[in-house]
């Protein structure tokens, strides 16, 4: 029977155990990053996967089971206890006299609001920490959108410089060519060769960008480095390169402030700390004042109990009483913690107007970046289409011998270093949208 038993438990312990193996795996299991991810794909893996948001969330958790502390306050505390006794008197034995058991209840019939403060204090400290989660969530938005868009630029001008490098190497071959032929001379062929040199360290240059922006976006995602991620093509940015057309911002700066300070987390981080100092605050000028407690105990005399076995209520007892305690002289301590209390809430609203400062500065530094973004934006699209009008009149006139090669290649040089500042020009915008967009709060997801 009990080799039968065994045959039927184990089949059903282990496959429990691969069971709960398998769930762990699936759970600690990379996401599919085979196909190529686009920003919204990014900003889901990492606010899934990334360390600081599972660590806010622990904390929310945590703040939960505070508030579930606080109200078990309103309840009263059995505890029982059941005891054996041996000593000089009584032999180690199975005698009446080894026994003894209790049961006791303690209740708090009134505290003056205690209980109440506690009870809020936890709940404000609960609120706190998912204000605090839904901060860390806008930083991580941040970081990502950063990561997010100097791949996407670093990628963007290690093709754009492949394309220069290209052009330069078939120009240095032309110019070698019609140096052959008597028709060039020494100093275009080393110039041409010049720039060739200088686009290949552009491409170099751009080139260790990218494998940095490739390991860092994994890292803020929360996943390796040397994980393999790959992003889509951008669809804007050509879109932008052929209309010139972005979205500007519309609000004026005052605007902006206003709405930072109404929805900012971390004023509402600020104002929930203010609300629990000032009920810290009004719990400790509770302390001077009396509490009520009651307490039960329910005895049982078991070793008489378990001799004779008859007539339980015989060998059981309880006893009912309610205390009072009230502070008579403590030194000055509970006045000392009452000024404290009184110190530690002005202090917190001493930081608060200062957070409010800070944050009205921190909008405004976004708000001017923006705009000087969208500055760079404008003259980036005017420099590229005169340097294109530029790179096209000269290109020809090259072709009609009417320029030497230097010229050709000046030309070449400022189309390339207009094309870079408008890549830049336009990455650095979409960072710029998404920075300000954390400065005033903007609610995510």
């Amino acid at each position: 029977m009990v080799r039968r038993c065994l045959s039927m438990a184990l089949p059903t312990l282990v496959a429990g155990m691969l069971a709960v193996n398998a769930a762990f795996a699936q759970e600690d299991a990379l996401p599919d990053l085979s196909t190529p991810l686009t920003l919204e794909d990014c900003l889901e893996l990492g606010l899934d996967y990334a360390s600081s948001i599972r660590t806010s969330s622990l904390s929310v958790q945590s703040a939960g089971l505070q508030v579930e502390d606080a109200r078990s306050t309103y309840l009263p505390d059995i505890r029982t206890a059941g005891s054996y006794l041996a000593n000089d008197r009584n032999e180690f034995d199975f005698e009446r006299d080894n026994f003894d058991w209790a049961v006791t209840a303690d209740y708090t019939i009134w505290d003056h609001g205690r209980r109440r403060i506690g009870l809020d204090q936890a709940r404000e400290s609960r609120d706190s920490a998912e204000v605090g989660l839904e901060r860390t969530r806008q930083d991580l938005v941040l970081d990502i959108v950063g990561a997010y868009y100097g791949l996407l630029e670093a990628k963007t001008l290690v093709e754009f410089d492949g394309e220069q490098l290209e052009l330069s190497q078939g120009n240095a071959d032309q110019v070698r060519a019609f140096m052959e032929v008597g028709r060039g001379i020494e100093a275009d062929v080393a110039a041409a060769e010049v720039r060739v040199a200088t686009d290949e360290l552009s491409l170099l240059n751009d080139q260790n960008a990218l494998a940095f922006a490739g390991a860092r976006l994994p890292t803020v995602l929360g996943f390796d480095p040397d994980t393999s991620i790959q992003v889509a093509d951008d669809r804007e940015f050509p879109i932008y390169r052929q209309t010139t057309q972005f979205a500007e911002y519309s609000q004026t700066l005052e605007e902006t402030i206003e709405l930072a300070l109404r929805q900012r987390p971390a004023i509402r981080e600020s104002e929930l700390s203010l609300r629990i100092q000032a009920l810290s605050r009004d719990r400790a000028s509770l302390d001077r004042l009396p509490v009520v407690t009651a307490r039960v105990n329910y005895g049982v005399d078991l070793d008489d109990y378990l001799h004779e076995r008859e007539n339980f209520k015989d060998f059981r007892s309880w006893d009912a009483s309610a205390r009072v305690t009230f502070p008579i002289f403590d030194g000055g301590q509970t006045r000392r913690q009452l000024e404290r209390a009184d110190l530690d809430l002005a202090r917190s609203e001493e930081q608060h107007a200062e957070l409010k400062r800070a944050l009205s500065l921190d909008v405004t530094q976004s708000y001017l970046n923006l705009k000087e973004a969208e500055k760079r934006l404008r003259i980036s699209a005017v420099q590229v289409r005169n340097a294109q009008l530029s790179l096209d009149v000269t290109t020809e006139r090259f072709r009609q011998e009417l320029a030497i090669p230097l010229e050709l290649f000046d030309a070449q040089t400022q189309f390339a270093l207009a094309n870079t500042t408008q890549i830049r020009a336009f990455y650095g915008y979409k960072r710029a949208q998404h920075s300000l967009d954390r400065a005033i709060g903007k609610a995510i997801r």
